[in-house]
């Protein structure tokens, strides 16, 4: 190519990239009027380090001061003046910050900024927090409207100019008596008291912890004790919003909280009092809590959560970055009382209410895609292209970055440490130079309408490089879209136009001017509710949203394609209500709450009566697995996840001929496991079974009732596991009771001596000769992670004793991978036993029968069955007939689609086995796809726990930082590892096709919330049709990864062709906890029961009830 052709490419790909279209436009300071700048300066008297959050940037508010119909924008500057702009329309502002009188004092450092009618005049006031530390000196202000677009400050006479570490405030019409309270924000600061046991939030801190204010004729009277809210140095609050959690219609109160005190969940009690129930309601929560916002993700009315934190998404920030916790620090925490927490954004999807009114939440963050932007502040879901889902924008970036890891080991050195105990002056004040710093693009994950996210900030025009803090959403031009406003550290703020209104389809949308009655003009705590054919949006008016701002009082509703409603519902706050029919879209309605005619009556999603009910104290038993406390990362620092916990089992089956089902039910190490009889009543009875004392320091992880010597009763198979290294060998034997035919077990030495982990034990007649042969599988072995355990196949000579025949009859069982579950099935229906295997990093895996034919052996039929590529971390399999058409389908349990590891065919997880630093010790290293590249899932810490010599190869870890295995290894040794890979995490059905081959069928994508362990297929519902009952869980994980927990038991219906997912309200029973085993057992009534065991719980007994489907 000559250079002018050259030239000319250049030219047109730069005009092309020039007048890409975007949906958003930045706005510069020359076209807006906008000029404002939070510009920071350090000293020796104040800096990041005497003050943790002087990076922590302003606030921004949007509101209408002078009710011209156009929102006006207020800034927060934390040592300059604070600037309010008036919008002048066309997005053209003036500012007006020394003719209104809203600077603020001198001496003050002011963070976070709301605008709210505190006078109830109809003219908005602005409130603004301030914080008084060290050399900053100030109060927080009320700034009250005078019609005349100036303010006069009256924070005192109002009672609401609190001296402390206040960071936001939210008005809020906590008691319904038609005016606004103020719930205030407060941070801690590091000390000695910041770390405290949890009982210590109950102890009242004057300048931390957050308050309560009460209007009281317009005076502002603290409540906060007498309200139930905790206000402790132990609150390092970030982040507030209010809403209606459990729809009951009285408001309620979220506070996110930064470094190791929990999130906060005040449910209103609708008496001026709340309780605090984060635990109840959510699993776990963000660690770093910044930002915080609450609104309904996927149009099904219930409003749902997410929360800001400080997880990198580039890869090389992240191997460089101190955040999570530890495995031990963790613990830690947790012997503390302090909550699971994990650092990384979160999203919180309500699935239900429970009786008492707390909500229940499914945490899917990683499932959505949203779980990384890096140092993450305000964090706000609104609808950004009208397409009537909202989109969450996330504003990033922290001007110095603290928590570099070779800084904090170089602020950490005894020497440094000695100066700054002796005070900070000009000589170490340089130490803060040292902290590096990098521009963060912001983030706008658009949202899909499936519970999943995209990013599209470059798409959209949202992702330049800064340091983002507080951000609103407006429409400031009137245009029908959401514009945004983004508070900077030393840099203008962003205003960004957007032009979704200007483009061709463009998703419609309604906007809802509110007038509330005297009290409360603004109509705080309105909701509203647009019912389209299929769906329900809805919207609260509370503007304290994300981090230290408040958003625009005009509530907006994309609509997408629709281009009408079938009707409106304005739900006042004092439950008022009013209905609008027949209503014309794209446009600004004004509603007024004097014209109600009618009262609202809230419901509520309310696990009550449906599916299931929880008859656990009915049936009389007893039993809690005890978990043995074992770490399994102090000897395999590289392994995913625990291997050590993977009971109890559960098996079923008449053992004393009484005609009544009975059950035995798995111990953990050190725990006996239990047989219980059922009585005619339907109560159960333990059996007393010296046996299985005598063994309990086997660890059961697999159990089955099967005939094992022909004489008609039910014996017992237990596999012994678990993942102890180098003990137990005696415990590791699988081990067989033969019963006497009244129920008493015996064991029986007739299996061959064969020590392992066992994962399954699976009866059945394969060679048809009329008893119970036994296949075995073997998780892992101890300490060799990712080593394939041994496999055996016996064969029952009739009378009880076995032989080992795997390598005459199926050679390629024995080595076959990390087994976790088998089945036997007929997958041809010629009438034999076919055998299916699943496990860790293999495919579901086929053996066709053909011991009655030439080959006289199971032969591998993987590839041929079409199964060949489902690699997976599948943890249980069940073969049965799922759509009723005679053939043997197969449920397969994986890890689900909630994790911080994905996989896909082009581009699978890996696993890397080699002795790569020469210790004669196997490391197993895991690598995931990501920006183009493989990189190790550990960090360099936890690499080095296992590869210590790496020390001095990597003395930083700005040395070690985003390297490839072959970059950190040598090449020639990560060019001879063994490799095992996965291709999916779906949990899946396999459809039989009856042509010897299998279809993938999607299952609902409530089934992939968290790995599964276990499934019941039956008619639940009565409808002829064959419905899934499937649970799981795994809490086994390293902070970096979080835990699995987000199911509570998924009910599927099936219909047509495929299936739905029972809501939980309908379900009936929250089923919590790690569930290892679904079982059915028939009552005395015969009635089905579900038999839930969980590891480290106790049992659950389930009943079934008749519903209308």
């Amino acid at each position: 190519m000559s250079k002018q052709y050259l030239l000319t490419f250049l030219l047109l790909l730069t005009l092309i990239s020039c007048t890409k279209e975007t949906r958003f436009e930045r706005l510069s300071s020359s076209q807006t009027g906008i000029d404002f700048v939070n510009e920071l300066v350090e000293d020796t008297t104040f800096n990041f380090l005497n003050y943790l959050y002087f990076y922590n940037g302003g606030g921004v508010a949007a509101g209408d001061i002078n009710n011209d119909g156009l929102e006006d924008l207020f800034f927060t500057s934390n040592q300059q003046k604070n600037k309010l702009y008036l919008n002048k329309g066309d997005l053209k502002f003036e500012d007006v910050s020394e003719s209104s009188g809203i600077e603020g004092q001198t001496g003050s450092w002011s963070t976070g900024v709301t605008m709210a009618d505190v006078n109830a005049d109809g003219l908005a006031d602005i409130y603004v927090c301030n914080v008084n530390y060290l050399s900053r000196t100030g109060r927080n202000e009320l700034f009250i409207n005078n019609g005349d677009n100036t303010f006069t400050e009256r924070g005192k006479d109002f009672g609401l100019d609190f001296k402390g570490y206040s960071v936001q405030s939210a008005f809020l019409d906590y008691d319904k008596d038609g005016d606004l309270d103020m719930f205030l924000l407060n941070h801690s600061v590091h000390s000695v008291d910041s770390y405290r046991p949890v009982d210590d939030r109950e102890k009242f801190d004057p300048k931390s912890g957050d308050r309560l204010f009460r209007n009281d004729n317009g005076y502002f009277t603290d409540v906060t004790e007498s309200a139930g809210i905790y206000s402790s140095a132990l609150g390092f609050g970030l982040g507030v919003v209010v809403s209606d959690i459990n729809n009951d219609g009285w408001p309620d109160i979220y506070v996110g909280n930064d470094f190791h005190e929990d999130d906060y969940l005040y449910i209103n009690q609708q008496d001026g009092t709340f309780r605090e129930s984060i635990r109840s309601a959510t699993q776990h929560t963000s660690q770093f809590t910044m930002g915080v916002d609450i609104a309904d993700i996927n149009n099904d009315g219930e409003p749902d959560i997410a929360a800001t934190d400080m997880l990198p998404e580039d890869e090389e920030i992240l191997k460089i970055s101190g955040g999570g916790d530890t495995y031990k620090v963790a613990r830690i925490k947790q012997d503390y009382g302090y909550y699971p927490q994990y650092s990384r954004n979160m999203l919180q999807l309500k699935v239900a209410d429970t009786e008492n009114g707390d909500p229940v939440y499914s945490e899917i963050g990683y499932l959505s895609g949203i779980e990384a932007t890096d140092w993450s502040w305000s964090g706000l879901l609104a609808d950004l292209d009208n397409d009537g889902y909202r989109d969450l924008f996330i504003s990033n970036g922290i001007y110095r970055r603290p928590n570099d890891m070779d800084y904090i080991r170089y602020i950490s050195n005894q020497e440094v440490q000695r100066s700054l105990e002796e005070g900070i002056n000009p000589e170490n004040l340089q130490l803060i130079q040292k902290m590096p710093q990098l521009k963060i693009p912001n983030v706008i994950f658009h949202n899909n309408g499936d519970l999943t996210f995209t990013d599209l900030s470059n798409e959209w025009g949202l992702g330049d490089p800064s340091h983002s803090n507080g951000t609103v959403y407006s429409d400031l031009d009137n245009d029908g879209d959401l514009d945004l406003v983004v508070n900077n550290v030393n840099q203008e703020a962003f205003v960004y136009r957007n032009s979704t209104s200007d483009k061709e389809n463009a998703g419609n949308y309604l906007q809802f001017e509110l007038h509330g009655n005297p009290g409360n003009p603004l109509a705080f705590g309105t909701k509203i509710k647009v019912y389209t054919p299929g769906e329900i949006r809805t919207i609260e008016q509370y503007p304290t949203r994300g981090f230290q701002s408040s958003v625009t009082r005009i509530p907006h509703i994309g609509l997408g394609a629709e281009t009408e409603v079938d009707s409106v519902l304005i739900i006042w706050p004092d439950d008022s209500m009013m209905k609008l029919v027949e209503v014309s879209i794209n446009k600004r309605l004004p509603v007024y709450q004097r014209q109600s005619t009618s009262s609202y009556t809230y419901t509520s999603k309310k696990i009550d009566q449906g599916l299931f009910s929880d008859v656990t104290d009915e049936v009389g038993v007893v039993f809690r697995h005890n978990e043995n406390n074992y770490v399994d990362f102090n000897m395999e620092p590289l392994i995913p996840h625990y291997l050590s916990t993977q009971g109890p089992p559960v098996t079923v089956a008449d053992v004393n001929g009484d005609g009544l089902e009975d059950f035995y039910v798995g111990g953990a190490l050190g725990q006996a496991g239990e047989l219980w009889l059922q009585n005619v009543d339907g109560t159960f009875r333990k059996s007393t079974q010296p046996g299985f004392e005598v063994d309990k320091f086997s660890e059961d992880t697999d159990a089955e009732f099967f005939d094992a010597n022909g004489d008609g009763s039910p014996d017992l198979i237990v596999g012994s596991g678990g993942n102890e290294v180098g003990a137990r060998q005696f415990g590791l034997m699988d081990r067989l009771y033969l019963n006497n035919g009244k129920g008493v077990m015996h064991r029986a030495d007739v299996l061959p001596k064969v020590y392992r982990n066992t994962s399954v034990v699976a009866p059945g007649d394969f060679d048809g000769d009329g008893d119970n042969d036994l296949m075995t599988g073997e998780r892992s072995i101890p300490g060799i992670y990712g080593m394939d355990g041994r496999n055996f196949l016996f064969r029952n000579d009739g009378t009880g004793k076995f032989t080992d025949v795997t390598k005459e009859l199926i050679p390629g069982l024995d080595r076959l991978g990390m087994v976790t579950d088998a089945a036997w099935t007929d997958f041809d229906n010629d009438e034999d036993l076919d055998l299916l295997v699943v496990g860790e990093w293999m495919p579901v895996t086929l053996f066709e029968n053909r011991l009655n034919e030439d080959e006289a052996a199971f032969i591998n039929m993987t590839e041929a069955a079409a199964l060949s590529g489902t690699n997976g971390w599948w943890n249980t399999m069940l073969s049965t007939d799922v759509n009723n058409d005679g053939l043997e389908d197969i449920l397969a349990g994986n890890l689900g689609l909630n994790s911080v590891l994905t996989a896909s065919e082009n581009n699978p997880l890996l696993l890397y086995m080699n002795d790569f630093n020469d210790d004669e010790r196997l490391d197993p290293i895991i690598t995931h796809f990501k920006q183009g590249r493989y990189y190790p899932i550990v960090s360099r810490d936890e690499l080095f726990d296992q590869v210590n010599s790496l020390k001095k190869q990597f003395n930083t870890y700005n040395s070690f930082g985003a390297r490839e295995l072959d970059e950190i290894f040598d090449p020639e040794k990560v060019e001879d590892a063994f490799i095992k890979k996965v291709f999916t995490f779906e949990t899946s059905l396999f459809l039989n096709n009856g042509d010897g081959t299998y279809s993938k069928q999607k299952l609902p994508v409530e089934t992939q919330l968290s790995p599964t362990f276990s499934f019941i297929v039956y008619d639940f519902n009565e409808d002829g049709r064959k419905d899934i009952l499937s649970g799981g869980n795994f809490f086994g994980l390293k902070p970096s990864m979080g835990r699995y927990d987000a199911s509570f038991g998924t009910t599927l219906l099936a219909r047509d062709s495929t299936f739905s997912a029972l809501p939980l309200n309908e379900q009936g029973v929250l089923i919590t906890g790690q569930i290892r085993e679904l079982q059915l057992i028939r009552s005395a009534s015969g009635a089905p029961l579900v038999i839930v065991s969980r590891n480290d719980e106790p049992l659950l007994f389930l009943d079934l009830n008749t519903i209308e489907d």
